[in-house]
Order: structure tokens, then sequence, then C-alpha cells
């Protein structure tokens, strides 16, 4: 299996791999839930697991809803967390 940074267009191998410890969600304003659920997905990373964390650019309700929600923490804060 092969990851694609879409912003650097970085291909990352996982071939060696068994897993992937992965948090999934918007994460729309990173609060202390959040930190923690990041954190879990990270410490289960070892020699044959890597951790990762997959976010949306645009909330998934506006996205299937088209309804326009705020957000506290912009993908910029996010990407520097």
């Amino acid at each position: 299996m092969t990851i694609i940074n879409l912003h650097s267009g970085e291909m990352i191998s996982l071939d060696n791999l068994y897993g992937i410890s992965c948090a999934i969600g918007s994460f729309d304003g990173v609060h202390m839930g959040h930190i923690e659920l990041l954190k879990a997905a990270a410490s289960k990373k070892d020699d044959n697991t890597c951790s990762a964390v997959f976010t949306f650019n645009e909330n998934p309700h506006f996205a299937l809803n088209n309804k326009n929600v705020g957000v506290i923490t912009s993908n910029v804060q996010k990407n520097n967390i």
C-alpha cells in the first residue's frame, strides 16, 4: 500500500508494515478530546505500524448537506498541531 501526501506529493510505501493506527475525523475544533484521540493513535506506532490522521478540508456536514458550518480550528492550524 502507498500513501500519497496531497500537499507535497510525497509517496510513502507501507509494504513492510502490518497496520496503520489512524485517527479519523473533521477535527473542526481541536479540543482536549481530539488531542487524546490523536495521542492514542500516535501511541500505537511501532516498527510494524505507522500512525496517521485522516481529516477533511471541508466539514463533512457541508459536503453532504451543503450546510455551511463554522469551524474553530482552520486547516492551517490543524496542520501545525
